[in-house]
């Protein structure tokens, strides 16, 4: 799940939004802002389709700010979910060595990465996973 914390001078609060771990828009809050009608209406009407929407929405000069979790080697393990194959302490290595903003891509690629495999065909090594950077092919 990524969260987007959205600012503007044109209201009080903030207006969250939530994009899936397949980067798909899961939910808008308005509840913590101090909106009008027309505000509102502006909002759904406008709602982003992905979290690489959240860059650029449209006729605004609000701000907007990801809300950056915490991801820690265990989640990445499970969600790879490779443990007959892959190496945990090699894996595990190669996490340590990346930037926390690195892992959390890497963690939220994964659902995306594993649709992309054609049939038939394994996936990688978490490791080899971790060191090609896949999420930064799109």
């Amino acid at each position: 799940m990524r969260i987007f914390e959205v600012t503007s001078d044109k209201y009080k609060g903030v207006v969250v939004y939530k994009f899936g771990d397949d980067d798909r828009f899961a939910g808008v809050d308005y509840s913590g802002a101090e909106i009008n009608v027309g505000q509102a209406n502006w909002i759904m009407q406008h709602l982003p389709a992905n979290a690489k929407s959240m860059a650029h929405l449209p006729g605004t000069s609000a701000k907007v700010v990801e809300i950056i979790e915490k991801v820690d080697f265990q989640a990445f393990w499970d969600r790879y979910n490779d443990k007959a194959r892959s190496s945990r302490v090699k894996t595990k290595k190669v996490w340590d060595r990346m930037p926390k903003s690195e892992q959390i891509r890497a963690y939220h690629f994964v659902p995306k990465y594993f649709a992309s495999i054609p049939g038939g065909i394994m996936k990688k090594y978490a490791t080899t996973y971790l060191n090609d950077r896949l999420w930064d092919n799109e």
